[in-house]
């Protein structure tokens, strides 16, 4: 959800009397502590911190952060796997899959702070190129193996 200036302006005035806990539970936002940090940061705002509650945000960001990383690895391998293992895919489907792995590949940057936005449009690029390369490599070598296979029968 994004936020007005207004209410990130009140947030903070809240946050700098009572601490960020307080104000989070009186005003209903932002969803994290971690956000309302972000804004007293970047705002050069002073506000009452308990530092154990920021310890344990940054532990939880921290999981969050390993646990999509952990999914996004499976992504990967997930798709590798169908483009190398099936070879009768479609152009249609070797598109899907492209585009599915530049999503991870996107969202992989994006969690190591390289990247700071996931752009959905989809371009052609050496991603894109040799993807198609990686195909036609397995195709060739499962019809040879199909064709070996059908002389020694």
């Amino acid at each position: 959800m994004a936020y007005t200036e207004d209410q990130i302006e009140a947030f903070l005035t809240l946050a700098q009397e009572v601490g960020i806990g307080r104000a989070l539970r009186d005003l209903g936002y932002p969803k994290s502590y971690s956000t309302a940090l972000y804004w007293a940061e970047k705002r050069g705002v002073s506000v009452n911190v308990d530092p154990v509650m920021k310890h344990v945000k940054q532990f939880d960001d921290l999981y969050k952060t390993e646990h999509m990383l952990a999914v996004i690895k499976e992504g990967v391998q997930r798709v590798y796997e169908e483009l190398t293992e099936n070879a009768g895919l479609t152009p249609d489907e070797q598109k899907k899959l492209s585009e599915a792995f530049q999503k991870y590949t996107n969202s992989y940057l994006v969690l190591q702070g390289k990247a700071n936005d996931i752009k959905e449009t989809h371009t052609r690029d050496a991603l894109d190129v040799e993807l198609a390369r990686m195909i036609a490599e397995v195709k060739d070598d499962n019809a040879n193996r199909d064709s070996t296979e059908s002389l020694e029968s």
